[in-house]
């Protein structure tokens, strides 16, 4: 199945965060190669580098669960996918109010941030349905904010193993709210909301360990560092 979208004060200190004890870089995309955004793969995610070391930091993780991230850019906007493996995918079919289904659905999570502390979130489901929202770390959420929807794309398929969703945001749009520092750091937030398979329980998965002894991905703790790659 395919599934298309077009579609506290506080200020984030220099700090180091790690991908194998670096920046994790997004390299250029090869501009012989495109990813068109519709849920399959294709061959210029081959270029990126793989982030694989998830964790559950308020539960254990299955053996073969597994969250594979992926990101690419090029002059107008920054790729991103994700392939999870999951045995027990929960999707609500309810099309009401789409956009806050994904909130009771299996789904991936892009939070970018900019040194202010204003952040913006964006949750993607297996059906390639969008919530987005934007907050001020340690304030209240605006879940009725979206993005311009020439500013993203999102797709997504599900397959035998799990699901896919890949994604494009815009350059633009990401400096225009100091998304994207001068050296190209960008400050994000990578995570995975993992139902078990009747949607009773969900099991919370993230890249960085945020600083919290019970589930919260809106800290400042909570997000890693990324560098754009001239190459």
């Amino acid at each position: 199945m395919l599934f298309v979208l077009n579609a506290c004060q506080s200020s984030f200190q220099s700090k180091t965060t790690s991908h194998s004890g670096n920046d994790y870089l997004i390299y250029r995309k090869n501009t012989s190669h495109k990813i068109i955004i519709d849920g399959k793969i294709d061959k210029a995610w081959n270029k990126a580098t793989v982030l694989s070391d998830f964790k559950s930091p308020w539960d254990s993780l299955a053996a073969n669960d597994e969250t594979i991230f992926r990101a690419l850019h090029d002059e107008a906007f920054l790729y991103f996918s994700f392939k999870i493996i999951d045995g027990d995918l929960f999707l609500t079919k309810e099309r009401k109010f789409a956009e806050k289904q994904v909130l009771l659905s299996d789904r991936v999570e892009l939070f970018l941030a900019s040194p202010s502390g204003d952040y913006y979130s964006f949750e993607i489901d297996a059906a390639a349905r969008l919530f987005d929202s934007t907050a001020k770390i340690g304030k209240i959420i605006d879940a009725d904010w979206s993005i311009p929807s020439k500013d993203i794309q999102v797709g997504a398929s599900i397959n035998e193993s799990g699901y896919f969703v890949e994604g494009k945001l815009s350059k633009e749009w990401m400096k225009s709210k100091k998304l994207i520092l001068e050296d190209g750091t960008i400050q994000i937030g990578v995570f995975r909301a993992d139902f078990n398979k009747d949607g009773t329980k969900v099991k919370w998965i993230s890249w960085q360990t945020p600083e919290s002894e019970t589930p919260n991905f809106h800290l400042e703790s909570a997000f890693g560092r990324m560098r754009l790659y001239k190459r």
